[in-house]
């Protein structure tokens, strides 16, 4: 044999010994999965053999739940049931006396909680325990809550008053038991604020959606321009004359008042001559 050929044999000895000491590659197929395997691979978003199988997949958002409908069978009426069962009840008592106001306290405790979960879980159907509950809570004198539920109420649009008011929507009963609170609380020279303030602001912010007859809409104006005077914003008080002077041009019955806001407002300091009343 030559010296090349010899040379030439030993490089390819050389490769066989090199080729044999390396690990072949894993070409073995995989054992089949089991179903659990499978279920526990799917539930983990990863494989047995630890691959990460959730880097391509693209994010779902989850859908939000539907509204309810309806209350569970049943269950509105039978908290009707116990409105219509009370309000029988408490009949015994005069109207306005301490005995009638307690009996409506202890009603609000049974179907209050059915009427929180009712907003909780943002329900919108004709909800006529969530309507006697908020003409208890402005009954009460509970202005926050009782305004809260009105205004939300309100909002959703589907939802009708009890026949004994007479044909009257909601959102002029809202108005009209908001305003006897604020009447009240003006005879006590007590603030409304914030609550007149805001019912005015949902009636102003919506008006086409909050259409109320104009004697009331003007009589709404017309009792924050008396508490504007109360405090002696005079500024503000001029200005919810003038807004009753404009919902209600024959009948507002603020000329006197806007003539006092308009002197205190020309010479800011000086106390107004007369106290508006209502």
């Amino acid at each position: 044999m030559s010296t090349l050929d010899k040379i030439k044999a030993k490089r390819q000895a050389a490769r066989e010994s090199a080729a044999q000491s390396s690990p072949p590659p894993d070409t073995a197929a995989r054992p089949p999965l089991n179903p659990l395997d499978l279920l526990r691979a799917k539930r983990g978003a990863v494989d047995p053999a630890g691959a990460d199988l959730t880097q391509d997949e693209p994010t779902i958002p989850e859908a939000a739940p539907p509204r309810p409908a309806a209350p569970p069978p049943g269950t509105l009426q039978q908290y009707q049931d116990a409105i219509d069962a009370a309000q029988a009840a408490w009949q015994v008592h005069p109207a306005l006396s301490e005995g009638r106001t307690e009996a409506k306290r202890k009603l609000l405790l049974q179907i209050m909680p059915f009427v929180e979960a009712y907003i909780a879980d943002g329900a919108a159907y004709p909800n006529s325990v969530a309507v006697e509950a908020m003409i208890l809570l402005l009954d009460t004198g509970d202005i926050e809550r009782g305004l809260s539920l009105g205004l939300i109420l309100a909002a959703q649009d589907c939802h009708i008053m009890p026949k004994r008011f007479q044909g009257k929507n909601l959102r002029h009963q809202v108005v009209r038991l908001t305003l006897d609170w604020a009447i009240a609380q003006l005879k006590a020279a007590q603030p409304a604020a914030p609550y007149l303030d805001q019912l005015l602001q949902a009636m102003d912010t919506e008006p086409g959606r909050w259409e109320l007859n104009p004697i009331l809409r003007g009589e709404a104006y017309a009792l924050a321009a008396k508490h504007a005077a109360q405090a002696q914003d005079w500024p503000a008080g001029v200005d919810w004359c003038l807004k009753a002077q404009a919902a209600n041009p024959k009948g507002a019955g603020v000329k006197t008042l806007l003539n006092q806001c308009l002197a205190a407002a020309n010479n800011e300091g000086a106390p107004a001559q007369e106290t508006a009343q209502p």
